[in-house]
This record gives C-alpha cells, sequence and structure tokens, in this order.
C-alpha cells in the first residue's frame, strides 16, 4: 500500500498536467511525498490522441470573452490568465513539443491569431512527451487501474488522509493519500475512456453534479437542405 502521496485519477490531458505540476513542485521542495496517477486504459493520454482530428489544438492566440457562451465570462477568463496561451506554448516547448500557429481564416483581422498545434501535426507527440515529462518528474503511472472508490482512511494516525481503492488485475488494492485530484474527464467519449466514472467518485464525496449535457454532438438528418448548405 502507498501512503501519505498525491494521487491524481485520470491520465488524459488534465490528470497528466495536474501530476506534472504537483511533482515540479514536489521537486523544489525537496519533499519525499510521490505522486501517484491511476489510468484505467492501457495507455495515457488516449482521448488527445483524437483531438485536432488527430492532430491535437493546444490552445488559441486568440482569446476573446465572446468566445465563451456563460453567463460569467469573468469566470473563465480569470483561469485563463492564470495560464496563458503563451504560458501553454512555452510549456510544450520546455518539454520538448515545437508548436505552429495556424491563422483562422485569411480574412481574419489578426493573422497572427489561430489554432495552435504540434509542428509535427500529430496528437500522439503531445501524449507522448506529457507522459514521459511525467515520467521523468518521477510520477508513478499505474495502467488498467479502476477506482472504485475515495474515502477517508478511518483509523488512528490516518487523520487528513484518504483512501482512495482500486482494482488491478481483479484485486483490489488502496492507496493512502494526503491529496486527491479527480482529472477523469467528462463522459464525451467511453471508448476513450471518458465513461463519467468521475462523477461517481465526486458525489461519493459529497459533491453536487449538475447534469451533463452535450455541447458538441454529431446531427443527422435527411433533409436534402442540410446537404445543399454543407456545399
Amino acid at each position: 500500500m502507498y501512503t501519505n502521496h498525491i494521487v491524481v485519477i485520470g491520465a488524459g490531458a488534465s490528470g497528466l498536467m495536474a501530476a506534472i505540476s504537483a511533482a515540479g513542485r514536489l521537486r523544489e521542495t525537496a519533499s519525499s511525498t510521490d505522486v501517484i496517477l491511476l489510468e484505467h486504459n492501457d495507455r495515457a493520454g488516449r482521448k488527445i490522441l483524437q483531438t485536432g482530428n488527430g492532430r491535437c489544438n493546444l490552445t488559441n492566440t486568440y482569446i476573446n470573452p465572446k468566445c465563451y457562451q456563460n453567463d460569467n465570462t469573468d469566470f473563465v477568463m480569470n483561469i485563463i490568465r492564470e495560464f496563458t496561451p503563451d504560458n501553454t506554448i512555452e510549456f510544450f516547448n520546455t518539454i520538448g513539443v515545437l508548436t505552429r500557429i495556424r491563422s483562422m481564416s485569411s480574412k481574419d483581422a489578426n493573422p497572427a491569431a489561430g489554432y495552435v498545434y504540434p509542428h509535427s501535426d500529430q496528437a500522439s507527440t503531445v501524449a507522448d512527451s506529457l507522459t514521459r515529462e511525467a515520467q521523468r518528474l518521477g510520477v508513478v503511472i499505474i495502467y488498467e487501474a479502476d477506482v472504485t472508490g475515495i474515502s477517508a482512511a478511518g483509523d488512528s494516525g490516518s487523520a487528513g488522509l484518504w483512501e482512495v481503492s482500486y482494482k488491478l488485475n481483479d484485486e483490489l488494492r488502496s492507496i493512502r493519500a494526503s491529496k486527491v485530484i479527480i482529472a477523469a474527464g467528462s463522459k464525451a467519449s467511453p471508448k476513450s475512456g471518458s465513461d463519467g466514472s468521475g462523477y461517481r467518485l465526486a458525489r461519493q464525496l459529497g459533491h453536487r453534479i449538475i447534469r451533463p449535457l452535450p455541447a458538441l454532438v454529431q446531427l443527422e438528418s435527411s433533409c436534402q437542405l442540410c446537404k445543399i448548405l454543407q456545399v
């Protein structure tokens, strides 16, 4: 059993970044705490491979509140200001991912504004580089680990610790953690691992889940007008 460590659940883009950030800060303070990353797929970053039609759109140089359909755009922009597109590009450069900017359109008012992709045009470059960086920083990645629950450690001497239970090779195991980060994604792509399991874990801890609704979906229609409009 691992004890008193930081556990990140989900090795997608968010989980990998969380693990890298935590491990980097721990290294700066010479802490003996380990970062454990639990992933129920057999590899990290599987959903990353699907992004940007297989090219992985890392960020966008044009960030404007008008781009976000939200009742509180200040909330969105405050988050983005904490880690800007320039910060994103700089981070990926430091882990060996060179980037390029594709202009949104020739008519765009700002030709430099647009989508940022890895120079290789391969999403696998991003997934592999994030995984390597996590491993370089000493993150322990446990694959094919199905997290079954999170609860407060109940025995004496474990105050403030969480017990994360998971199945690996049909064997039930657990980790004692001082901090737990749930980065399991939504339920937008069950085949890639985003099956909504993170919602269940959050509910176990007493969080209220606002009913998730699809925002980007494929629509099918038998109407001929739709086909004409695509031309």
